[in-house]
């Protein structure tokens, strides 16, 4: 009896060594410890910036692989979940975890996958995540278990998904912010590099028909991939524009296509006004306007149309700010005017027409219909006056018979008037034959 009892005992201090054995060496058990268990975790977010922790687990096999009642430890929390029973992952598929609270630390941690029977599946190595950000730490290539932490990497999240990245091309390209500006004004040109990255790159130019570039300055990109350079170009005509990106790393040399740039002439604008769009006749017009931009010393050419009858031009010099002004024309003609003014550009700016400015320049007053009677009648009275006084003066003049013949009423020496053959009383104002 008391044999059999010191068996029992050895073998119960035996089962407790294999037991506390297994415990403190769990994490030492290689993934895939069972045959034909290839479901792994792929991907887990510690520290998301919304939302729950969760674990992503992918069965990479070609038949639905049953989880129920597999846990999830995390080697930071005493914390295990368990799956659902009936719970399984389809062929290449995805199985998500959303942890109720929070069992992973950020700045450090083991997940474990075991099955319902407590023996481990897979493993992470202790990585941390202390930014809450989008990325999360993923199996790349998607699925990729060889007990390395190489198999790991800090990337965009891809919830339920592959967490391979596409291959994307390098490329290079070369954005105007204009494709037609003034001469003397900027063009600010954008180079943006593929994948987004720091970059040596050099902007370069041509004017069109030419063979050979030119380099118009060389920089870095930003982490984004992105630069940007102000260029003024000084010559009138149309160019290409293209940017270059050294090659570095793996990216190899690339040229952006050309886009096309016209550089012409500075529009302008010319203003033109009169102080008082009614005048009398006789009045001098004052007529003034701007050119912009802003220039002196432009000479700037007034037309003036009458009514009736060929312009009148004049001429004026612009100021330092590019007004002008024109004060000393007197209109000779009443009736409806107006005046335009315009210039006829130079090498860097083109010209420029105003718009019509009319006026009105009144006639004359007219007379008073008093006054015109007044004078009417002063002019027929005096013109009746010479009259008569030369009829008169042929009745003096003439010569009388030799016999002297007086008025029968008022005994007056009549007057003889040899055109009427008869006599005439000055005095009565008669006539007698």
């Amino acid at each position: 009896m008391v044999q059999l009892m010191k068996k029992s005992a050895a073998l119960m201090v035996q089962l407790l060594v294999l037991v506390t054995a297994a415990f403190l060496n769990r994490g030492a058990v290689p993934s895939l410890s069972i045959s034909g268990m290839n479901v792994v975790i792929n991907e887990f977010d510690s520290n998301p910036p919304v939302g729950p922790q969760w674990v992503e687990l992918f069965n990479p096999t070609d038949f639905v692989q049953d989880i129920s009642l597999w846990k999830i430890p995390t080697q930071s929390s005493v914390f295990t979940y368990t799956m659902d029973p009936g719970s399984s992952i389809p062929a290449k598929g995805y199985f998500l975890v959303n942890f109720p609270f929070s069992v992973m630390e950020p700045i450090g941690d083991i997940v474990y996958l075991l099955d319902r029977y407590g023996l481990q599946i897979d493993r992470t190595p202790s990585l941390a995540k202390p930014v809450k950000d989008d990325k999360a730490w993923a199996r790349v290539p998607n699925g990729i278990d060889t007990d390395s932490t190489l198999d790991w990497n800090l990337q965009r999240a891809t919830k339920g998904a592959s967490n391979d990245v596409p291959v994307i091309p390098p490329t290079i390209s070369c954005i105007l912010s204009s494709h037609e500006i003034g001469i003397g004004s900027p063009v600010t040109v954008t180079v943006v590099v593929g994948p987004p990255r720091a970059a040596s790159v050099t902007i370069q130019a041509k004017r069109a028909g030419e063979l050979v570039w030119g380099n118009l300055t060389s920089a870095m990109t930003d982490t984004f991939g992105r630069y940007q350079y102000v260029w003024i170009p000084t010559m009138l005509g149309s160019y290409d524009v293209r940017a270059y990106a050294h090659a570095a790393d793996t990216f190899p040399e690339m040229f952006s296509f050309p886009v096309f740039l016209f550089v012409i002439k500075v529009r302008t604008q010319l203003s033109c006004d009169v102080t008082h769009p009614t005048i009398r006749l006789g009045q001098d017009v004052a007529t003034y306007g701007h050119l912009t931009p802003a220039t002196a010393g432009v000479t700037i050419s007034l037309t003036y149309r009458k009514p009736i009858g060929p312009p009148v031009i004049r001429h004026v010099q612009t100021g330092s700010d590019g007004l002008y002004n024109d004060t000393v024309f007197t209109p000779q003609e009443p009736g409806h005017w107006n005046v335009t003014a315009s210039w006829e550009g130079d090498e860097t700016r083109d010209a420029a027409t105003s718009p019509l400015a009319p006026f009105y320049v009144e006639p004359p007053p007219a007379t008073p219909f008093g006054i015109w009677l007044i004078v009417s009648s002063v002019v027929s009275i005096s013109v009746s006056t010479v009259v008569l006084a030369a009829g008169l003066s042929r009745k003096v003049v003439a010569k009388p018979p030799r016999r002297v013949t007086l008025c029968p009423q008022c005994r007056t020496v009549l007057l003889y008037v040899p055109s009427l053959r008869g006599w005439y009383c000055p005095r009565c104002r008669r006539h007698f034959q």
